[in-house]
């Protein structure tokens, strides 16, 4: 083959790829963009946008959007868009500042959140300030510490059935119900580990080794076995269990762990020694239903 020839196609083969390379370069065609060589600078898009998210929040573990929460728990306004002023209205207050964060809403009724969002577009002629609002509601699920009110506002109290995700073909129950202690309702979850048997909801709790107490509750999740007001309920609480739970509707899904030390001694021998060196199990997913809006004991 000719050498002066397979150089020249040499050549030209690597002309044809430099341009081709230049020609599939990704180009800028977003008006939104102040970089791109069409921008807009009155394009739509740049324009105020009020949307925004609300939260169920109490500043633990309890932090996702919602439209329902619990009374217990506190209101988080988070704007979605850049924006040079937020204005936030609900009930008599007028609040400029990022996001918004309120507790103690009026309970069992909507409450209306109001956004305002205000942008200046200093290098649009057409229009040198934007403006945009939007109103969203919130529910605050209210619950007294009367038993019979907790009982039928509480979506949480009652009985589930369903099994761990590692052994599908063993089901067992778990349970929510309530101790009055402290002129608070507290929360307790029974039945996790698998093994434990059921108990009443309403025991006192140095008289109760079986149940977990939850510490940070809202309308749909909550976490448990992390200690409450100082108490640490780990130690001999359901042998140190702790995880959170999801609750869709009827449906359950628990994540845990636990000490399987003090689990391995309840089992083998019926007793339960407090104070057991914690080792703990992988975290575990358990799925179930609620059979029944009562704490059931057989």
């Amino acid at each position: 083959m000719n050498r002066p020839f397979s150089l020249k196609i040499l050549k030209v083969s690597l002309l044809f790829l430099i341009i081709l390379s230049s020609s599939c370069r990704h180009k800028c065609y977003d008006p939104s963009n102040p970089d791109c060589e069409n921008y807009n600078p009155c394009d739509p898009r740049l324009k105020a946008n009020a949307d925004f998210e609300l939260y169920e929040y109490n500043g633990g573990s309890i932090n996702y959007e919602t439209d329902t929460m619990d009374a217990y728990n506190s209101l988080y306004a988070k704007s979605k868009y850049t924006n040079d002023t937020i204005i936030w209205i609900i009930g008599s207050e007028r609040i400029i500042q990022k996001d918004l964060i309120r507790s103690n809403l009026p309970n069992n009724v909507y409450t209306s959140i109001t956004c305002i969002a205000i942008k200046t577009h200093e290098n649009c002629k057409a229009q040198r300030i934007s403006r945009d609002t939007l109103t969203k509601r919130m529910f605050c699920n209210g619950v007294s510490d009367d038993t019979s009110d907790f009982k039928a506002k509480w979506p949480w109290y009652g009985t589930y059935e369903g099994v761990d995700s590692d052994n599908p073909k063993t089901k067992y129950r778990v349970y929510f119900g309530q101790i009055t202690k402290y002129n608070l309702p507290a929360m307790t979850l029974n039945g996790i580990p698998f093994g434990i048997p059921p108990q009443h909801p309403f025991y006192s709790l140095k008289d109760e080794r079986f149940s977990t107490m939850g510490n940070h509750w809202g309308f749909k999740r909550m976490s448990f076995g992390e200690g409450i007001g100082g108490l640490a309920f780990n130690a001999n609480c359901a042998f140190g269990a702790k995880g959170w739970a999801i609750r869709e509707g009827s449906k359950l899904t628990i994540y845990y762990k636990y000490n399987e030390t003090s689990y391995k001694e309840f089992i083998e021998t019926g007793k339960y020694t407090t104070n057991q060196p914690e080792r703990f199990s992988e975290i575990k997913k358990w799925e179930g239903v609620k059979i029944s809006s009562e704490v059931l004991t057989r």
